[in-house]
C-alpha cells in the first residue's frame, strides 16, 4: 500500500476497477492498481469466530469478525460460560465467547433507548423500544388535528403497514373500497380492511376530495390537475412533525412479521413471499405453529374468506 503523502486524497473516488472491470465504484488505491473493495484482497482476513477468509464487517475489540459471525453474535442470545446467564457474547475471553460484564467491558450491541441487552435491530434500537416507538407514532398520527388529513393517512400507511410514501401518494379512488361499516384498501389480490379510527379519518379525506376534486383518479390528488401528492412533499411534512418514515415502515414490517404468516402478509401487502419470509426471520418468528389463539385485543383484518388477527396497536 502507498502512504498517504504519496497519494492525492479524493472524496468519494468512483473510477475503473483494474481487476474485475467493474465502473463506477468506489475504489481503493493498492499496489496492484486501483481496484474495488470486492477485489481488494488486503481487505480480506481470517475472521477470529470462524477462520474464514472473507472480508471482516467489525472489529470487536480489535478482533475481525465476518458478517455471518457478526449477525449471529448480535442476534442469537447464549448462555455465557462465566456466569451462566443469558445474553448476547460478543467478546472472545480465554477463546471463549463470553458477555460484556465477564469481558469487563461495555456492550457494543446494547439498545441505544433502554440501554437493555435485547436482540438490538439495524439502528441499535431493540425490538420492545421501537415498537413503543411505534404505537407513539401512530397515535400521534390519529390525534394531531393541526396537520393536514392526507399527510396524516399517508403517514398512517407507512407506519400502520410499511408502505412506502410513494406507493401511498399513488393510490388511486378505485382503490379504496369503501363499505357502509368498513374502508378497504386493494394494494394486491386481497382487500386490507382499515382499523376503524383510520377509516373514519379516510372517510372524512375522501369527503374532501369529492368536493374539491370530484373528477381526480388519485385518492391523494396533488395541487396540478391530473398529479396526485408528490411524496418528497410529504416526507417533508412528515419530518417537520418528527415521524421519520423509515425507521416507522421498519418497525410496522417487523411487527406484522411477528404476527402474519409469511404467504398472507405477502398477499396482503402486494410483496414476493420471499420479501416476507426475510421480514418473518428478521423478526425472529417461528410459524411453524400457525394458527393460534390470540388475545382479545387484537384487531381483525379480513383477507378475502380468510380471517387472522392482527395487533395494530390501536386497542
Amino acid at each position: 500500500m502507498y502512504c498517504h503523502s504519496c497519494i492525492p486524497v479524493r472524496r468519494n473516488p468512483r473510477r475503473f476497477c483494474t481487476s474485475c472491470g467493474a465502473t463506477g465504484v468506489r475504489i481503493v488505491r493498492t499496489t496492484n492498481g486501483a481496484v474495488c473493495a470486492a477485489c481488494d484482497i488486503n481487505a480480506f482476513t481470517h475472521c477470529a469466530r470462524c477462520d474464514a477468509t472473507t472480508t471482516i464487517a467489525k472489529r470487536i475489540n480489535r478482533t475481525p469478525v465476518c458478517a455471518p459471525c457478526l449477525r449471529f453474535l448480535r442476534t442469537t442470545p447464549r448462555e455465557c460460560p462465566s456466569c451462566r446467564e443469558m445474553h448476547l457474547l460478543p467478546y472472545l475471553h480465554n477463546g471463549r465467547d463470553v458477555c460484556p460484564r465477564c469481558a469487563g467491558l461495555t456492550s457494543i450491541f446494547s439498545c441505544s433507548d433502554c440501554g437493555s441487552d435485547a436482540v438490538p435491530l439495524p439502528g441499535d434500537t431493540c425490538l420492545d423500544c421501537r415498537y413503543t416507538q411505534w404505537r407513539s407514532t401512530i397515535a400521534r398520527l390519529l390525534e394531531d388535528e393541526t396537520a393536514p388529513v392526507p399527510t396524516r393517512l399517508i403517514g398512517l400507511l407507512a407506519v400502520m403497514f410499511g408502505l412506502p410514501i410513494t406507493t401511498s401518494t399513488g393510490v388511486r379512488r378505485d382503490q379504496l373500497l369503501v363499505g357502509e361499516n368498513t374502508v378497504r384498501l386493494l394494494l394486491s389480490q386481497d382487500p386490507l380492511n382499515l382499523p376503524p379510527q383510520i377509516a373514519e379519518l379516510m372517510r372524512r379525506h375522501l369527503l374532501e376530495v369529492n368536493r374539491r376534486h370530484p373528477t381526480s383518479e388519485w385518492a391523494f390528488p396533488g395541487r396540478h390537475r391530473g398529479r396526485h401528492l408528490e411524496p418528497l412533499g410529504v416526507t417533508r411534512r412528515l419530518r417537520r412533525m418528527g415521524i421519520r418514515t423509515a425507521a416507522a415502515q421498519t418497525a410496522a414490517a417487523l411487527q406484522l412479521a411477528r404476527d402474519i404468516p409469511a404467504p398472507v402478509l405477502a398477499d396482503l401487502l402486494g410483496w414476493s413471499v420471499e420479501r416476507a419470509e426475510d421480514w418473518a426471520s428478521a423478526a425472529a418468528h417461528d410459524w411453524t405453529t400457525y394458527p393460534e389463539l390470540r388475545s382479545p385485543s387484537r384487531k381483525v383484518i379480513t383477507l378475502g374468506t380468510v380471517r387472522k388477527t392482527v395487533d395494530l396497536g390501536l386497542a
